[in-house]
């Protein structure tokens, strides 16, 4: 070991702390990148939902198929439409092809809104998870923004107190051999214009 040798404190610490990126990383880089990736969906669907709002419940509803539910209810009721007309007289005239119309109409209707209401809430449970995977991926890259400027500041501070502490103990190593050597030499080791006074002013120059 050289005579100014000693350990580094900064150095030493560095070790540990160059591992702590990796880490960090590791840890919350998943978040990050699922917090992206779902950003990118919900800004894109809302800003449809926003931007145009007839043309993205045209889009929606243009996947509509009839339910097996309104399929049941509408051929029980043109069934019992047709008996009453029937009986009445009325089979085949205008006035039982608008009933038999008005019928399909109206429970088409209530079918539509069932699975648009249906579609909704889905969409609805979608857009929210997603904006929580969002939010989450936020606070992942907050933290770990927060972890690299702690390593940072901490490697900063140990690198200014190692370089204080190494600079401190060269001045106290050479105060000792100066002032042995003056001791040896029987010159003054402290006042003015002293040897070991006089050399360590000319070293610091």
């Amino acid at each position: 070991m050289g005579l100014f040798s000693r350990k580094d404190p900064a150095h030493e610490a560095r070790k540990y702390l160059n591992q702590m990126p990796g880490i960090s990383h590791q840890t919350y880089d998943p978040y990050i990148q699922q917090g992206q990736q779902a950003s990118g969906i919900y800004g894109q669907q809302t800003g449809q939902m926003a931007q145009d709002p007839a043309a993205f419940y045209d889009q929606l509803m243009a996947r509509y198929q009839p339910s097996k539910q309104y399929d049941m209810q509408n051929q029980a009721q043109q069934h019992a439409a047709t008996n009453a007309s029937t009986a009445g007289g009325m089979r085949g005239t205008q006035q039982d092809v608008s009933n038999a119309a008005q019928i399909s109409d109206r429970l088409m209707g209530e079918d539509m809104q069932r699975w648009y209401g249906n579609i909704s809430g889905l969409q609805t449970q979608g857009l929210q998870g997603q904006q929580n995977i969002a939010d989450r991926g936020f606070t992942a890259s907050q933290g770990l923004g927060g972890d690299l400027n702690n390593m940072y500041g901490m490697q900063g501070g140990m690198a200014a107190q190692g370089a204080a502490q190494h600079n401190q103990g060269r001045m106290d190593l050479l105060k000792g051999l100066f002032g042995a050597g003056a001791f040896a030499a029987g010159l003054p080791t402290q006042g003015g214009g002293s040897f070991g006074g006089d050399m360590m002013s000319n070293w610091m120059k």
